[in-house]
């Protein structure tokens, strides 16, 4: 399974190079504190140029006079906005009275896996002032046959036994996502519930102002409003607020961190044919990647396979095989001309140390992500291995199984 490692919070949060600011403790009751508060989130540009001009990041401290001093209003050190450090600036905190916070790629994952109906069933269990959007659906109610109790902190403390109950059931349990889901919870236990969550660094966060008229990308909304409404619920003034309010609060920020903003922003900036994913991942040119027309396999072979051509294998292969060349005693400028040389022309010890290499892979193979040109909505990107290269120099075709080639829309060439 490919996957992204989930963020371990905590060890980020002790790692911090500046002082964090926590959210929580901060004054939202006057237009002023929540200004400060905005400027802590984004990043306005009011031209079409970039300031060079050293500053601080609520601009109380400017020029090269104040470089490195920490400023007394947002305690930043004053420094070139072009060399910003993009570590978080603003930290939610788990308010009083709440027990923890819940890693928000597993808020998201959960909400999104866990949903019938048209209900958020995570949300409805944190939640107790969460209401469906229609008449009491009969899965809350087997939910509450089984023993599940509503409240923030009773999901926090029962939150294994929750998440086993629910993937237990019978409309989940065959689900792959929810198997999925079911390994990466256990695999990364000890960051699903965090005591501090981040919040995006400001300069990844811009509003623009031209001519009366404020561009932003309309996700950051739902950042905003998540934050403000997290913003000051630990400051003297809310110091009344009952327990049972905070975990509903906190809960309610979660959501909407998440599914105001995480996910709009995943899906907007991230996902889709134009997202950066595609663009930068599949659709440019990068180290250890190749291109070429593809074929089928006509021998026995697995359909999780590929096998590429040798030039390609040469090119792309290129750093691993000149470290074996260099243990095999062919060095530098001796080994680059080598396999220059027979990049268009077979040679055995070429070939031995291709199979060295896909036979150095844990799975069985070396591991790469496909993609078919132009790529589709679905499944024009899969995770096949390389497991041959070819020996064939006047076959420049990658090969395929006949079993993959729906998703990819291609030609059933034999």
């Amino acid at each position: 399974m490919i996957h992204q490692e989930l963020e371990d919070f905590g060890k980020l949060f002790a790692n911090l190079s500046t002082p964090p600011i926590i959210v929580n403790t901060m004054d939202t009751y006057s237009e002023e504190a929540k200004e400060n508060i905005k400027r802590l989130i984004f990043t306005k540009y009011d031209s079409d140029v970039m300031s060079v001009v050293p500053r601080c990041d609520c601009g109380e401290l400017t020029g090269h006079d104040n470089v490195g001093r920490v400023c007394g209003e947002c305690q930043r050190v004053c420094g070139s906005q072009l060399e910003s450090d993009i570590t978080p600036i603003l930290w939610m905190a788990p308010p009083q009275g709440v027990k923890a916070l819940i890693n928000p790629i597993i808020w998201i994952m959960a909400s999104r896996i866990f949903r019938i109906d048209g209900v958020n069933v995570i949300r409805w269990i944190c939640d107790s002032s969460y209401q469906p959007p229609r008449k009491f659906p009969p899965i809350l109610a087997q939910l509450e046959d089984m023993g599940i109790t509503r409240g923030y902190n009773n999901f926090i403390d029962n939150f294994d036994k929750y998440m086993d109950m629910l993937i237990g059931m019978r409309r989940f349990r065959r689900n792959q996502n929810v198997k999925d889901f079911e390994w990466l919870i256990k695999n990364y236990r000890d960051r699903v519930l965090c005591k501090y969550i981040p919040l995006p660094n400001r300069s990844l966060m811009v509003v623009e102002e031209r001519n009366d008229k404020r561009i932003l990308d309309t996700t950051m909304i739902g950042l905003v409003d998540a934050t403000l409404m997290m913003a000051g619920i630990d400051t003297p003034v809310n110091a009344g607020l009952s327990v049972r309010v905070r975990e509903n609060r906190t809960a309610k920020v979660l959501n909407g961190l998440t599914e105001g903003f995480y996910n709009q922003y995943f899906y907007t900036n991230l996902n889709g044919k134009t997202g950066h994913v595609r663009k930068h991942m599949e659709a440019s040119r990068l180290f250890y990647s190749f291109r070429a027309v593809i074929s089928s396999i006509t021998k026995v072979h697995d359909f999780e396979e590929i096998h590429i051509p040798w030039t390609i294998g040469v090119g792309a292969l290129n750093t691993h095989l000149l470290n074996k060349l260099e243990k095999r005693g062919i060095r530098g400028i001796e080994a680059k001309n080598f396999l220059t040389a027979h990049a268009l022309e077979y040679h055995p010890l070429i070939d031995e140390m291709f199979r060295e290499i896909i036979a150095d892979s844990e799975e069985g193979g070396i591991p790469c992500m496909f993609c078919r040109y132009p790529s589709l909505m679905r499944a024009s990107i899969q995770k096949f291995v390389i497991t041959k290269v070819k020996t064939d120099v006047g076959d420049p075709t990658i090969g395929l199984s006949i079993l993959d080639v729906v998703g990819f829309n291609a030609d059933k060439i034999s």
